[in-house]
This record gives C-alpha cells, structure tokens and sequence, in this order.
C-alpha cells in the first residue's frame, strides 16, 4: 500500500480502532436507550458486548478496503472495475457477513449446530440493509480519501514541475544574458583597439598614450562589471564618457557629447555595460557616416519609481533611418529582457533629425539590487 490514511499505519489502524469503538458505544447506548428507565450498566454492558462481537469484524474490513481501493486508484483500473469491485465487495459482505453474525450469535445462545442455518432466516430485511448501507459508506470514505490524496498528490507535483520549469527558466535567462554580455565584449574591445590604432598611425603619441590609459580604465571597468548584476548610474556614466573620450580622440570635432542627470541621484542601480552599445551604435551609425559634427545627449533621470534614460545623436543622411537599429541595439533589448522580464521600455527611432534611444526600468529592481 503506497498511501496509508495519516502517513503511518499505526495512526491509521488506531483511527480505524477509534472510529468503530465510536459507533459501538453509540448504537449499545441508544439500544439501552430504548429499554427504558430499568435499564442500567448490567444491561448495557451485554448489549455493548453483542455489538462489538459483531462490529469488530469491520476493523479488518475497513483495512481491506482501503488496501484494495489503494490498488485499484494507483493502478489506474478502468471506471468498470471498480464499479464491479464496488457491487461485488458490497453484495459479498452482505451475503456473508449477516448470516454469520447470525449465526454466531445462535452459537452463544446455545442453539444446536443443525439448527444454524435456521438462523439466517430470522436475520432481519433492516439488518441487511443497515449492513449494506455501512459496506457503501465505508466504500465512500475509502474512495473519497485515496482521490482526495491523488489529488493532493497532482497538485505538489504540478507545483514542484512548476518551480522546476521557474528554475529553468531562470537558469536560461541567465545563461542568455551571460552569453549576450560576452558577445558585447569583444565587440567592444574591437572597436576600442581600432580606435587606439588609428591614432598611433597618426603618429599622435601623446593622443595615443591618453588613448590607452582610457583603453585601460574601460577595460577594467568591464572586467569588474563581469561579477556585478547592477552598478551605479554614475558609474555607468563614468564609463560611457570614458568610451566617448576615447571616441573623440580619433573623430576630434566630429563627435560632441554632454551628460545630464537630470532628477536622478547618480546612485540609482543598472546593469553594467547598459550604455555602451547605445553609444557605439551612434558613433558607427553617426559619427562615422559623415563628416559633420554629431552631438550625442545622454539623460538620466528619475520619475516615477523608474529610471529613464534617453540618447540621442543628430543624424544628417537618410541612411541612420535603416542602419540606425544595428546588433547591439537587439542584443541590448534581448539583455533587458531577460533581466526585467516585460517591465521595462526601449524604443529606438529617428525623430526629426535625431536618432533617439529611450528605455524605462523599474526604480524598485535597480534600488533592490547588490553589486
């Protein structure tokens, strides 16, 4: 038996024991009952004994049929099968159990053994019936316990396969955005590289000296971001002017920025590396396909219980509208995805004569968040 009533056959067989001793003591109770005044504690006890010489017999009853009700549910028997077990089981008892509660009673009365099958006739039609009926409702309780334990059953291994599914989930959400933070990084690095050797093919060695020592702190701040979930807004920015700088030092005048944080602190929390691909999709798709000067913007702010945060760069050439939204820009939405799930906003579209990049994130997660 895989289930047992209580999750232990000792509880089990004691609630069994319990609950026809209940029955017992009230049936010989209402019997002296029904004697009247005279009737006291020598009447009861000789009912009470009757009633239990023929009542006890249900204790293993009961405990069969919770065993072969047991088998049946967890064997997943056909509805006809434990209709027919139901029927047989109830008619069984029936025409077994009366008579021979009949008969034992005539045995203790002192009738002759040849005279014992007499005794199934006198057993009465409400005997029969009161049997059959406590056969069904001890057949109902077995069944409703083992569905209702079945059901409990589903339901812990539909909330375990849920949490399981949750844990994948986040386990590939994570996998996601560490594989989306690596295809960052050497992208990065490329390009960074490319900018520095430009400016030592320039023979600018002083240019190109500045160049490496922000080359430096770019990388590093990179490689510390790689054991952070979220930094700091102004770190953030630290770095994005730092990636900028190096920038203008190759394009000089053709590349203008400012900063602003307008109602944020500075101490609000994002995930690292958050601008860089804003910012190097500008200087690819702007800086470097004109010879105008560009100036890029970067906002941040608080509003709302949310961080925002905007850049924009002034785009001169119709084709910023079709390569504007490169690689980087994806990968950045496929990352906030996976960090904030559907609570956040990112858009990148050209307004006007400017490319603008805007993204919303909940205040509560940066806030919430450890370095």
């Amino acid at each position: 038996m895989q289930n047992v009533p209580f999750n232990s056959w000792p509880r089990f067989l004691l609630a069994v024991l319990a609950a026809w001793t209940v029955y017992i003591l009230i049936s010989s109770l209402a019997a002296v009952s029904d004697l009247g005044d005279q009737a006291g504690l020598q009447a009861w006890l000789p009912i009470f004994a009757g009633y239990a010489s023929g009542v006890w017999p249900f204790l293993l009853i009961t405990i069969a049929l919770f065993v072969a009700i047991d088998w049946l549910v967890s064997t997943e028997k056909p509805l006809g099968v434990h209709i027919a077990g139901m029927v047989s089981i109830t008619l069984g008892l029936m025409i077994l159990y009366a008579p021979l509660v009949g008969i034992s009673k005539d045995l203790k009365n002192g009738v002759p053994v040849t005279d014992l099958l007499a005794s199934i006739s006198r057993v009465s039609m409400f005997n029969w019936l009161w049997d059959a009926t406590v056969f069904v409702g001890t057949l109902a309780i077995a069944y409703s316990w083992r569905y209702s334990r079945r059901a409990a059953e589903e339901s812990i291994k539909s909330l375990e396969l849920e949490l399981a599914n949750q844990k994948l989930g986040a386990e590939l959400s994570s996998l996601e955005l560490e594989l989306l933070r690596r295809q960052l990084e050497p992208h990065f690095l490329f390009n960074a590289l490319n900018s520095v050797s430009a400016l030592i093919r320039t023979a600018d060695r002083a240019a190109a000296s500045d160049a490496l020592v922000e080359l430096g702190e770019l990388l590093r701040y990179a490689i510390e971001s790689e054991q952070m979930e979220y930094v700091p807004v102004d770190r953030e920015l630290a770095y994005a002017r730092r990636y900028l700088s190096l920038q203008k030092l190759r394009f000089g005048d053709r590349l203008q920025f400012d900063f602003a944080l307008g109602e944020a602190s500075g101490a609000e929390r994002v995930p690292p590396m958050l601008l860089q691909p804003i910012l190097e999709n500008a200087v690819r798709h702007g800086v470097e396909q004109t010879n105008a000067p560009v100036r890029l913007k970067v906002l941040v702010e608080q509003l709302d219980a949310r961080v925002l945060i905007e850049i924009r760069n002034s785009c001169t050439r119709d084709e910023t509208t079709t390569r504007g939204f490169g690689i980087g820009l994806s990968n950045l939405e496929k990352r906030l995805a996976c960090v904030y799930s559907t609570d956040f906003q990112f858009s990148a579209k050209r307004i006007d004569d400017e490319f603008v990049v805007r993204l919303s994130i909940p205040m509560q997660l940066a806030n919430a968040a450890p370095e």
